[in-house]
């Protein structure tokens, strides 16, 4: 997956993905991208541990980690993002929250949960949509 990382309009940081035609799509707002992240965007109860399927650049994992005491797990296929954010200085303070967990590719297989919400980061699944679909079927067989 090609990433690109730019300024957004309010100093914040964006990114554009390329999609299956090659084309550069916005994965958030080249103008203010951390403005659409809010609890009625996400959809979770914040008494349950989370499953949090996409990192992106953390801005969801953040707001999260904000409204929540409890365990996040975050799915990503690879460490394309979760790489970005390491060596960002603007986004690398969501590493180390202590109630996140990060399981790469077929790590998610590790799961035994059984008091999970899952959260789907639509701002990023779309790209990879075959590996979340196997995540979820995967997840599907647990109460």
């Amino acid at each position: 997956m090609n990433i690109i990382i730019e300024k957004a309009k309010d100093n914040n940081l964006t990114c554009k993905i390329e999609n299956s035609n090659s084309e550069f799509i916005y994965a958030y707002s080249k103008y203010k991208p951390k403005d659409k992240i809010s609890l009625s965007n996400l959809n979770f109860n914040s008494n349950e541990n989370l499953i949090l399927l996409g990192l992106g650049l953390g801005y969801e994992l953040e707001y999260l980690a904000k409204n929540t005491n409890n365990y996040i797990y975050v799915i990503e296929p690879d460490k394309e993002f979760y790489n970005i954010i390491l060596s960002s200085n603007e986004l690398n303070s969501v590493l180390k929250i202590k109630n996140i967990k990060f399981l790469f590719g077929d790590e998610y297989k590790k799961l035994t949960l059984s008091d999970y919400e899952i959260v789907n980061n639509k701002n990023i699944t779309c790209y990879n949509s075959h590996f979340y679909i196997e995540v979820l079927n995967y997840l599907s067989r647990f109460p």
